[in-house]
């Protein structure tokens, strides 16, 4: 044990740097959502056959970087193309007793066939060797991602070429799907493992039953089915681990209630529900909350987003999301939508850090939509993108953190809420 301490401090002596190499990235605009979006579709594709290749341009991978800034606070990190070989930088800040210190890393990748090659490898200021670095890369997904994940990685990746500023990878990626390479992803950021789709089957399962055998209403407010699946998660929780039963309870809720692409968001990456042939007679369509369909669809995809992962994720998703409608023709940013994707949120994370002899009285609080979701009254809605622009400037500016920081404030004093202190965050 008292080896590891010296080890610990010169491996940060070697590896760990006062300061960044990579700028700040720019937070996110409406531009970087669609590039992105637009290369998560074709790595969904490239999961569903083993002869398409993934193709991507420098501006969609920095776009999709941008955005991971926004999912992992302080990442930093670019791609660029110089003499047909791609170059890769990250930086990732390191809690240090005198403040922070810094992982830089950076890689350049030539053209290659039969497998993945690094061209070379710097790891803070020193130089790693490319067959090393593949190892060490192996090595450290295998042990934090499991399921030899690494490996998984590394061999996904079988061929690229690059042309000017675009590079086509040869992949075969359908590992990624069926609970495997980002359910370890999500299973990471939960910090345990994500319940099984059986358990999330079963969930669907028992709220579509009650809704046909009229247990549960067909219109009106949704806050019925809330209080269904925590009674559910309650009850059907397995070896103490309530959380795991919420979640899947949640997860089948947004099944059958959420956005028609939640699947799109999580499904196939997640878990893979096989949703038992059932000719269901009675759907959601007509439910709300604040009165509204779509702020049903907002909280109760975003408490179970935070169930899979972490707040920065699911946050971050209905954050793009807003972005990505000032300039698709959806209608615009709507605030109000942030503040049903928050009230989301802050559900899950109350009721995951709860002990489990406090949920029947939290379940007897739910006598009305306010104890779960925030008014609309005084939020701004729907902005086109110049609109937007011209208030808030971007998505990291005073004034935009300002109103956001309002709607949490208005959601803590929410009736669930108010009586009693906040928990700890969900990890």
């Amino acid at each position: 044990m008292f080896i590891l301490v010296p080890a610990f401090f010169t491996a940060a002596f070697l590896f760990l740097d006062d300061a960044p190499v990579v700028a700040p990235n720019s937070p996110p605009v409406p531009e970087d959502v669609v590039a992105a979006r637009e290369l998560f579709h074709d790595l969904r594709a490239a999961t569903l056959t083993d002869t398409l290749p993934l193709v991507a341009t420098t501006p969609q991978l920095n776009s999709a970087i941008r955005l991971g800034s926004r999912l992992i606070p302080g990442f930093r990190g670019d791609v660029t193309i110089a003499n047909q070989t791609l170059l890769s930088r990250i930086s990732i800040p390191v809690p240090w007793w005198s403040g922070r210190k810094w992982f830089n890393l950076s890689g350049a990748v030539p053209p290659f066939q039969d497998g993945l090659v690094f061209e070379n490898v710097t790891l803070g200021s020193i130089t790693i060797p490319p067959r090393l670095a593949l190892f060490v890369g192996r090595l450290s997904g295998n042990l934090f991602l499991g399921k030899g994940d690494g490996d998984t990685i590394v061999n996904a990746f079988s061929g690229m070429e690059i042309y000017r500023n675009t590079v086509e990878f040869d992949v075969t990626l359908n590992e990624i799907g069926e609970n495997g390479l980002l359910n370890s992803a999500f299973n990471l950021l939960r910090g345990q493992d994500f319940p099984s789709e059986q358990d999330i089957d079963a969930a669907y399962q028992r709220v579509r039953t009650a809704m046909d055998a009229g247990e549960l209403p067909s219109s009106g407010s949704f806050l019925p089915y809330i209080e269904f699946a925590l009674r559910d998660a309650l009850t059907h929780t397995k070896d103490g681990n309530l959380v795991n039963a919420y979640t899947a309870s949640i997860f089948g809720l947004t099944q059958a209630c959420g956005p028609n692409n939640f699947n799109a968001i999580v499904g196939r990456f997640v878990l893979t529900t096989t949703r038992a042939d059932h000719n269901w007679t009675t759907e959601c369509s007509e439910l709300t909350l604040n009165g509204r369909i779509d702020s049903r669809r907002h909280f109760i995809a975003s408490a179970a987003i935070h169930a899979a992962s972490n707040r920065s994720v699911s946050y971050s998703i209905g954050e793009f999301k807003e972005l990505h409608d000032t300039i698709s023709g959806a209608g615009g940013f709507d605030f109000t939508d942030i503040a049903a994707n928050s009230s989301g949120i802050k559900l899950t994370n109350y009721l995951v850090n709860l002990p489990a002899q406090q949920w029947p009285e939290v379940i007897d609080r739910l006598t009305s939509e306010r104890a779960v979701i925030v008014g609309f009254d005084g939020i701004p809605t729907i902005m086109r993108e110049t609109r937007f622009n011209t208030i808030y400037g971007s998505i990291d500016s005073v004034i935009y953190r300002s109103m956001l920081q309002t709607i949490d404030d208005r959601i803590d004093d929410l009736d669930l809420y108010s009586m009693h202190s906040e928990t700890s965050e969900h990890p």
